[in-house]
């Protein structure tokens, strides 16, 4: 009978990163889902509007830097999960939604209007985790496991 345990090895070391970024991704959404509901509001604009080659093809995508000022009056830049829903300009004005404990992590302009920053993080990290799912089960069967 031969070893299938080796053949279960590849999909077995390649699950967890793809939980890894799973994780990453569902943890920003429910970051941004709880400042949603229980974070501080501020008027902030768009700062500016960047290009960045993607690592695995020849497209550029658009990112969207954005600023306001938290509660102490410190000016605060982040960028948010909205270039494929909505187009801004510099000087664009949005609502920031943001926890006073941690504003640089948890700033978001994400409302009825601006749902890219919800919709985002959602798919990836639900097609992260089923990606990782379907890796585990499939080194699981090769290996005989299940």
């Amino acid at each position: 009978m031969p070893d299938r345990a080796g053949d279960a090895l590849l999909p077995l070391f390649v699950a967890p990163v793809f939980g890894v970024f799973s994780a990453h991704y569902l943890r920003r959404l429910f970051t941004v889902l709880r400042v949603l509901r229980h974070g501080e509001r501020a008027a902030g604009y768009c700062v500016d509007i960047r290009w960045r080659r993607s690592r695995d093809s020849d497209t550029d995508t658009k990112y969207y830097i954005f600023a306001f000022r938290d509660r102490d009056g410190h000016e605060v830049r982040f960028e948010d999960h909205t270039r494929a829903f909505r187009g801004f300009t510099v000087g664009s004005p949005v609502r920031v939604s943001y926890d006073p404990g941690a504003p640089e992590r948890s700033a978001t302009i994400a409302d009825r209007e601006n749902w890219g920053a919800v919709a985002v993080p959602a798919l990836l990290g639900t097609a992260f985790a089923l990606v990782a799912l379907v890796l585990t089960t499939v080194a699981g069967l090769v290996a005989g496991i299940l």
